[in-house]
C-alpha cells in the first residue's frame, strides 16, 4: 500500500455509492430485522426480513465486496455530497444496533441474533470502517476538506462500535487492527490532529498484528502529519475555535514528536519484506534533522539531535549513486544550516561546505545557491576559502571549452575581498584563486569575464588611490596582469603597469616605478610619459628629457601630455625640462597646417625665447647649445612671420614681431659681451633681429621711428664684424671663403642701407658720424676679405669707388687701413699695391686728409714702382710724388722732429738720396733736361736735412763735374 491514496481516472459514479450503500444497509437492516425489534419503520425494510429458522444470508455481501475498491478513488463533488448524506444514514443505522445490543434482549433473539451481532462485529464494521476511512482520505485530496471531516465523523461512531465488539478468541483482531489503524492515518491526513496517535492505543502489540504495507502506510501518514505540522498547517483545524498561529520553533517541537513516531514505526519493519521501507525511513529521517534543527531555537539539544540524524542519514546511503545525489546535496545544507547555528569553528564549516562544493553538480542555480549562501556569513576567512575551493574545482572540471562558471565564482570573490579590511590579505587571497586559472592547462579566461573582473580590480586600485594608499594601489593594479587575465594581455597590461607605476611614483618607490615600466612596451606614448613623471619627480632632468623624446615619436602620442608635463616642469622649476617640452611642443604645432597653428606657434616661441635667456643667466648654463637653440627658435620665430605676411595676414603677430626684433637685437648685445667664442652665433641673431625689423616696418601701418634705422644699420654692422672674426679663425678653406662670400654680400646690403640715410632728414648728426665709422669699418673689412680671396681686381674697384663723390666723408683711417692691409698682403701684386697706394693718396691730397708718416712710407713705395719700371713717364710721375713731398715738407717745415706730425727724417734722406741718384741715372743716359729737375729736387730737400747746406753743396759740385762730361762740346 502507497503512502497516500491512489488517484484514479475517473470518479465513482453516483450508481457506484448507492450499490455499496445498499450492501452496507442491506446487512445492517438484515440484523436489525431479525432481532424482532422495529424501532424504525423503513420502506425497504421488509426486503431484509429472513425466514424464522433459516440461516442469515446476506445478499449483499459480493456486492459490498465488489464496490469497496471504487470507494477509495477521487470522488466528484457532487459525489461527495451523495456520499456523507448515505454515511450519515448508515452511522444512524448502527448506532440503532447498538443500542440494541446493549439493551440486553439477547435471549427474546436467540441464536440468530448472535451471530448478525458477530458478523456484524466482526466482519461488516471492519469493512465500513475501512470504506469510511478511505473515502474521507480520497475527499480530502481532493481539497474539500470539511466534507472528508464529516464523513470521518461519522467513521469515528464505526470505530467505537468496532471496538466495542468482543472478540474472545482473538480471531478478528488483525483486520480489526488494520482498520483502526486505517482510520487513524486517514483522520491524521484529513485532520492533522497532533493528538490523535497519543491518547490512542496505537502500541506496538498492535501494530504488530498488521501487515507491514499497513505499518508502511501509517508511517507514511505519520510522517506526512510531521511535515504538515512543521509546515505550518495548525493541528486546531478540527476545532471549530480559532486556533492561534505558532512560531516556527514550535511548530518544529511538535512535529519532532510525530516524526519520531514515524520513526519508530518504520524500524520495525523489515527491509526485505518491504523495498520501499528504506526510502521512507530516508525520509523520516529528514523530516526529522529538520524539525530538530528548526525547534534548537527552544532546546539547544536538538542541534546536536539533528547532526546525529544527518550524519545517519549519510552514513546509511551510498554517496556514489548519482540517482540520490539531489538527496545528498540537501543533507549536506542541512548539515550546514546546523553547524551555523552550532556556531562551530571555520573549520568545520570549511569542511562542510567542501563537502557541498564536491558533490555539486555545477549550474547556474547551484553556484548562485553557493555564492548567495557565502555572502551571507560574517567570517571573511570562511568565505574566502569556500569561494576558492569552488572556483579550483570548477577550474579543475574545465575543458577546452572553459567552465561557464569560474568567471562568476571568481567575480564573486573579487567583490568578496576587496572589502576586507587587511588589504594585504584580500590581495594574497586573489592571487590564490587568479593562479587557478592562470596555472590551468585547459582554460583560459575568456576576454568579457576578463575584462570584468580586472574593472573590478582597477575600482579597487581607484579607491586605494584615492585614498592616498599607494603602495597597496599599485598592488591592485598588478593583480590585474595576473596570468588568468592572459587573454586581455595586449589590451590592457600596459595600462596595469603604468597605473602601478604611477602609483609608485606618488610613493617615492622610484625603483620599483623603474622596474614596473621595464615591463610596458616602448612603442606607447603613455609608457614615456610615466617614465618622465618618474624622472621628473626625482630631479633626473636628463633622463626626463629623453623620456620626452622619445614620447613624441610613439605613433600614438597626444599633446595633451605635452601640456601636463609643461605643468609639472613649470612647478618643479627645470627649466631645461620645460625647455625641452616647449620645443617639443612647438614641433607638434609645426606639424600642422593653417593660420591659427602659426599664431599659436609664435606665442610659443616667445615663452621658448624667455625660458632660453634664464638658462643663460645661470652660472652653470651651457652657453654654446643654448644660444644655437635660441637662434634656432628666433629662426623659426622668422620664418612663422614670413608665413602670416604671405598670406596678408601679418596683423595678427604685428606685436610678436616687435618683441621679438626687440629681444633679438638687445640679446645679440648682450652676448657680445657675455658669450665667449659665439661670434658667428651673435652675428646670426643680429641678422635675425635685422630681418623681423625689415618686416616689422613693411607690415606696421604707422610709419617706424627714426630709431629703428639706426638699428637696422647697427644690427647690420654687428652681424658682418662677428662673420669677419670668425672668418679670422676658420681653418677649413670651403667653409672659410663660404663665409667670406657671404660677408661680402652682406656689406654691400649695409653700405646700401647706408646710402639710403642719406634722403632721410630726420637721421641726426651723430647719427650720421656713427654710420660713418660703420662704413669706414665696413670698406677695410671688404677690402681684408678680397685680399684673403686673392680678388684683386674687385679690390680695385672698391678702392676707385671710394675716392668717388658718395664716400666723401669717409676718414683718413679709411684710407690708412686700406694700404695697411695691402701692404702687408704678400700676395699682393705689385701693380695693384700701386694704383691703390697711387688712388689713396690722391684721394687723401684732394680731401686734405693726410698722415704724413703713412704718406712717406705709401709715398716711397709708389715712387720705387715707379722708378724700377724706369720709364720716361713713370720717372716723371714718381718726380711729382718727389715735389709732392718737398711742398708736405714746406707746409709743415716748423713741426718738430719728435711730433707725429713731422715727415719722418730718414724718409726725407730716402727722398733726397733718391733724386740724386735718378738724377745721375738721367744724365748718364743724356737725359740732361731731366736730369737736372732731379738735381735740382734733391737740392731743394737738402734744406730739410739736419745737415742740409753741405749736402746741397756736394749735390751742386757733384751735378756741375757731372754736367760738363755729360755735356757735348760745343
Amino acid at each position: 500500500m502507497s503512502m497516500t491514496p491512489l488517484k484514479r481516472k475517473n470518479p465513482a459514479s453516483d450508481k457506484d455509492l448507492l450499490d455499496a450503500y445498499n450492501a452496507i444497509q442491506g446487512t445492517l437492516l438484515f440484523s436489525y430485522r431479525s432481532s424482532a425489534l422495529r424501532p424504525f419503520q423503513h420502506p425497504k425494510i421488509c426486503r431484509y426480513i429472513p425466514t424464522p429458522g433459516l440461516t442469515p444470508r446476506f445478499p449483499y455481501s459480493d456486492r459490498l465486496l465488489r464496490v469497496k475498491p471504487k470507494l477509495a478513488s477521487t470522488l466528484s463533488s457532487d459525489s461527495s455530497e451523495l456520499l456523507i448524506g448515505l454515511f450519515n444514514e448508515i452511522a444512524s443505522l448502527a448506532a440503532s444496533i447498538l443500542l440494541l445490543k446493549q439493551s440486553g434482549n439477547k435471549a427474546s433473539t436467540g441464536k440468530a441474533w448472535t451471530d448478525v451481532t458477530d458478523f456484524l462485529d466482526r466482519e461488516a464494521l471492519i469493512h465500513v470502517l475501512l470504506i469510511a476511512s478511505k473515502t474521507g482520505a480520497a475527499i480530502a485530496e481532493t481539497g474539500q476538506e470539511h466534507l472528508a471531516i464529516e464523513i470521518l465523523t461519522r467513521a469515528a461512531d464505526f470505530e467505537q462500535l468496532l471496538s466495542a465488539a468482543p472478540d474472545p478468541d482473538g480471531l478478528h483482531e488483525k483486520p480489526r487492527a488494520a482498520a483502526v489503524i486505517t482510520y487513524y492515518a486517514s483522520r491524521m491526513e484529513t485532520s492533522q490532529d497532533s493528538q490523535t496517535l497519543e491518547t490512542e492505543d496505537a502500541d506496538e502489540r498492535r501494530l504488530s498484528l498488521i501487515s507491514s504495507s499497513d505499518r508502511e502506510y501509517l508511517a507514511a501518514k505519520v510522517l506526512e502529519l510531521g511535515k504538515l505540522i512543521l509546515r505550518g498547517v495548525p493541528d486546531e483545524a478540527v476545532s471549530a475555535a480559532p486556533a492561534k498561529p505558532r512560531s516556527e520553533g514550535k511548530r518544529a517541537e511538535a512535529a519532532v514528536k510525530w516524526f519520531q513516531k514515524a520513526l519508530w514505526v518504520v524500524e520495525k519493519l523489515d527491509d526485505a519484506d518491504t523495498p520501499g521501507v528504506k526510502d521512507l525511513k530516508r525520509a523520516v529521517l529528514r523530516g526529522l534533522a529538520r524539525s530538530y534543527f528548526l525547534s534548537s531555537s527552544h532546546n539547544l539539544e536538538n542541534l546536536t539531535r539533528a547532526e546525529a540524524t544527518l550524519h545517519e542519514l549519510v552514513s546509511s546511503g551510498d554517496v556514489s549513486d548519482k540517482t540520490k545525489a539531489a538527496e545528498f546535496q540537501q543533507l549536506r545544507w542541512m548539515r550546514v544550516a546546523v553547524l551555523k547555528r552550532k556556531n562551530v569553528d571555520d573549520q568545520a564549516l570549511r569542511e562542510a561546505y567542501q563537502s557541498i562544493i564536491d558533490g555539486m553538480t555545477f549550474s547556474e542555480e547551484s553556484v548562485a545557491e553557493l555564492i548567495q549562501e557565502v555572502r551571507g556569513l560574517d567570517r571573511s576567512l570562511l568565505v574566502t576559502s569556500v569561494l576558492q575551493y569552488c572556483l579550483k574545482r570548477s577550474v579543475e572540471l574545465a575543458d577546452d571549452s572553459g567552465h561557464p562558471f569560474a568567471e562568476r565564482l571568481l567575480l564573486a570573490l573579487i567583490l568578496h575581498c576587496s572589502r576586507d579590511q587587511d588589504t594585504q590579505r584580500g590581495m594574497k587571497d586573489l592571487e590564490v584563486a587568479c593562479g587557478y586559472l592562470g596555472n590551468s592547462s585547459t582554460f583560459v579566461l575568456p576576454k568579457v569575464p576578463s575584462t570584468a573582473c580586472q574593472s573590478l580590480l582597477w575600482q579597487c586600485a581607484d579607491r586605494q588611490y584615492v585614498a592616498k594608499n599607494w603602495i597597496s594601489a599599485a598592488e591592485w593594479y598588478l593583480l590585474a596582469t595576473h596570468g588568468a587575465f592572459q587573454s586581455m594581455a595586449q589590451i590592457s597590461y600596459s595600462k596595469c603597469f603604468r597605473k602601478a607605476a604611477l602609483c609608485y611614483v606618488e610613493a617615492r618607490e622610484f625603483a620599483m616605478a623603474s622596474t614596473v615600466l621595464r615591463r610596458c612596451p616602448g612603442e606607447e606614448a603613455a609608457t614615456h610619459y610615466v617614465m618622465f613623471l618618474a624622472a621628473a619627480h626625482q630631479g633626473m632632468e636628463d633622463e626626463a628629457i629623453s623620456a620626452i623624446h622619445d614620447m613624441v615619436k610613439c605613433p600614438d602620442f597626444n599633446r595633451d601630455m605635452l601640456l601636463l608635463a609643461t605643468q609639472l616642469a613649470h612647478e618643479s622649476n627645470m627649466k631645461s625640462l620645460l625647455l625641452a617640452i616647449l620645443q617639443a611642443l612647438l614641433k607638434t604645432l609645426q606639424a600642422k597646417n593653417g593660420l591659427a597653428d602659426e599664431v599659436e606657434a609664435v606665442t610659443l616661441i616667445r615663452c621658448i625665447i624667455r625660458l632660453v635667456l634664464e638658462l643663460l643667466k645661470e652660472p652653470a648654463a651651457s652657453i654654446p647649445a643654448l644660444v644655437e637653440a635660441l637662434i634656432g627658435h628666433f629662426q623659426t620665430a622668422l620664418e612663422l612671420c614670413k608665413k602670416a605676411c604671405s598670406v596678408n595676414r601679418a596683423s595678427f603677430i604685428l606685436k610678436d614681431v616687435s618683441w621679438l626684433w626687440r629681444t633679438a637685437y638687445n640679446t645679440a648685445v648682450s652676448g657680445c659681451a657675455d658669450w665667449d667664442d659665439c661670434e658667428l652665433a651673435v652675428s646670426n641673431l643680429f641678422d635675425v633681429a635685422l630681418d623681423l625689423m625689415d618686416i616689422f616696418s613693411k607690415e606696421s601701418v604707422a610709419e617706424p621711428d627714426v630709431e629703428m634705422y639706426g638699428y637696422k644699420v647697427y644690427a647690420a654692422f654687428a652681424a658682418v664684424s662677428g662673420k669677419v672674426f670668425t672668418s679670422r679663425g676658420l681653418s677649413v678653406a670651403a667653409e672659410k671663403e663660404a663665409l667670406q662670400k657671404r660677408i661680402l654680400t652682406d656689406i654691400a646690403a649695409l653700405r646700401i642701407l647706408i646710402q639710403g640715410s642719406e634722403k632721410k632728414s630726420d637721421i641726426t648728426s651723430e647719427d650720421k658720424i656713427r654710420f660713418g665709422d660703420v662704413l669706414h669699418a665696413c670698406f677695410v673689412f671688404e677690402m681684408e676679405l678680397l685680399c684673403e680671396l686673392q680678388e684683386w681686381g674687385r679690390a680695385l674697384t672698391v678702392i676707385q669707388n671710394m675716392s668717388g663723390k658718395e664716400w666723401a666723408n669717409l676718414q683718413l683711417a679709411t684710407f690708412e687701413a686700406i694700404a695697411d692691409i695691402l701692404w702687408v698682403a704678400k700676395s699682393c701684386p705689385i701693380p695693384v699695391l700701386y694704383q691703390a697706394l697711387e688712388a689713396i693718396i690722391h684721394t687723401c691730397l684732394d680731401r686734405n686728409t693726410l698722415s704724413i708718416k703713412k704718406f712717406s712710407r705709401w709715398l716711397r713705395t709708389i715712387c720705387s714702382f715707379l722708378l724700377a719700371h724706369n720709364t720716361t713717364s713713370d720717372r716723371q710721375k714718381a718726380l711729382n710724388y718727389m715735389r709732392e713731398a718737398v711742398a708736405l715738407l714746406e707746409d709743415n717745415a716748423d713741426a718738430d722732429d719728435s711730433s707725429g706730425d713731422a715727415y719722418p727724417p730718414d724718409e726725407r734722406q730716402w727722398l733726397m738720396s733718391t733724386s740724386y741718384n735718378t738724377g745721375i741715372e738721367c744724365l748718364s743716359c743724356a737725359n740732361l733736361n731731366e736730369a737736372k729737375q732731379w738735381f735740382e729736387t734733391a737740392t731743394t730737400l737738402c734744406r730739410f736735412l739736419a745737415d742740409g747746406q753741405s749736402k746741397a753743396e756736394k749735390i751742386s759740385s757733384a751735378y756741375t763735374g757731372l754736367l760738363a762730361r755729360y755735356t757735348p762740346l760745343s
